[in-house]
């Protein structure tokens, strides 16, 4: 039998709070969301419905953060990286601004008034 990846979300009564529930596939159980080894209460079946919606959406689509790195004092390794990445982006800004600045600007007349026409210098 093949599971069926449809993930839903929903709330549950208890008492006089809801229960937020999830579910990833079809035919499988719900699940609350637990928190500190108790499931989550609402005072509303909105607020349950909106954080089950929530942690399903986290679930499926964890934050990536491959691009963050951490800054350990004590790692020199780390210190030199951070460095290096930070003389490259100094060196792509001034070669941006040595490419792109100043442009020379012609005047044209066209239709009884003056144009200026920006000009780039071509990088070589």
């Amino acid at each position: 039998m093949t599971k069926e990846f449809m993930p839903e979300h929903s709330q549950m009564p208890y008492g006089s709070k809801y229960r937020p529930l999830y579910r990833l596939f079809v035919g499988e159980r719900w699940r609350f969301i637990i928190r500190n080894k108790v499931p989550v209460e609402f005072d509303t079946a909105h607020a349950a419905r909106e954080e089950a919606k929530r942690h399903l959406t986290a679930l499926l689509n964890p934050q990536i953060r491959s691009e963050q790195m951490a800054t350990d004092e004590s790692n020199v390794l780390a210190a030199e990286i951070i460095g290096w990445r930070e003389r490259r982006e100094q060196e792509a800004l001034a070669e941006r601004q040595r490419v792109f600045s100043a442009p020379s600007k012609t005047v044209f007349a066209k239709g009884g008034r003056q144009v200026e026409v920006e000009m780039r210098r071509k990088r070589r």
